[in-house]
């Protein structure tokens, strides 16, 4: 008898200890501390002010990590993220005791991404939307679609839609989770001022497509845009799409081949002008902090760099 007791007590443990919870992901959505409004103005690091009039955003490829470095993965949830609307995403249940991290994507996967968005039933994050979400098979769904307004008075609109398999970028945010009603809460804030982190936002522009603002914009989302209620933000190996800082030229004078290297990673345009200022060659960068010039004639030359914020950088080139 004290056996079997023993027996449906240790049955008893086990099973709490391995009962699913259903786990939860909320998002608060801010401008720096204070509640997401699309009248209140806000300011970025650049010191550019401007204010919201739509951001709207994909959530997906979600998994938590867990009692000890486990990871459970919620197959198959895709959340359309609005801002001015409560967030709070059903990620399934599961065997959890413990929140260690939650991982996410900002867009669609490459699976899902180029495919026909009428498949989806019709109350599916991934269906056709109002506006449009998706911007036909071959580029996607647009990732991150946020507009606003900016310069005197308000009077300038900027714009970007940003998209492409390229940005699919990974995150990872060190959290705990809190118990509610015997269900797991894991809660993030979103500061969408650092969505605009380092864009002249108060010039105004459009951009619909993957590089540019719209990468620019997509990297902060990945970098700065998201922390755990505590403050701690993305842990992956992550590029900040910044002025490059101190570049080196090297070697100079060169035999027609040269490194240009960057303190910091460049995404911009490398120019090599000639001394009457003919263009020689162009080169792009992304998240480089070295490029490669060759096939240079022997002279003078100019190389200009300008960086995605269209700042400009010139160094003298002499080859043999």
């Amino acid at each position: 008898m004290k056996n079997s007791i023993l027996i449906i007590t240790l049955m008893s443990i086990g099973f709490g200890l391995n009962a699913q919870k259903n786990i939860n992901l909320k998002i608060n959505h801010q401008l720096e501390s204070s509640p997401f409004a699309f009248s209140q103005k806000s300011t970025n690091d650049l010191n550019k002010e401007f204010t919201f009039e739509r951001c709207e955003y994909y959530i997906s490829k979600i998994s938590m990590v867990h009692d000890g470095g486990k990871i459970s993965n919620a197959t198959g949830v895709y959340e359309l993220i609005k801002a001015t609307s409560n967030t709070s995403i059903d990620l399934g249940s599961y065997a959890i005791t413990q929140v260690e991290a939650i991982n996410f994507s900002i867009g669609v996967d490459p699976a899902n991404n180029n495919g026909d968005p009428t498949k989806w039933p019709r109350n599916h994050a991934l269906a056709p939307k109002s506006p449009s979400m998706h911007w036909g098979w071959s580029a996607g769904y647009r990732f991150a679609a946020i507009e606003g307004k900016s310069g005197n008075n308000m009077g300038t609109t900027w714009e970007v839609h940003a998209l492409g398999n390229k940005n699919y970028f990974n995150i990872n945010i060190p959290t705990e989770a809190t118990s509610n009603n015997g269900a797991l809460d894991i809660t993030l804030n979103a500061d969408y001022t650092k969505a605009l982190n380092g864009l002249k936002v108060d010039n105004g522009f459009i951009t619909h497509g993957e590089d540019d603002e719209a990468y620019i914009v997509l990297r902060n989302f990945q970098n700065k845009v998201f922390t755990s209620t505590d403050g701690k933000g993305n842990t992956l190996n992550t590029v900040s799409p910044v002025v490059p800082g101190k570049v080196n030229v090297f070697p100079n004078p060169c035999n027609g081949s040269t490194i240009i290297g960057f303190e910091k990673p460049l995404t911009g345009t490398i120019n090599i002008l000639d001394m009457s200022g003919r263009l020689v060659q162009s080169l792009s960068a992304k998240d480089h902090k070295a490029i490669k010039v060759k096939s240079l004639r022997k002279g003078m030359y100019t190389i200009q760099i300008i960086d995605f914020r269209k700042n400009t950088i010139s160094k003298k080139l002499f080859v043999n």
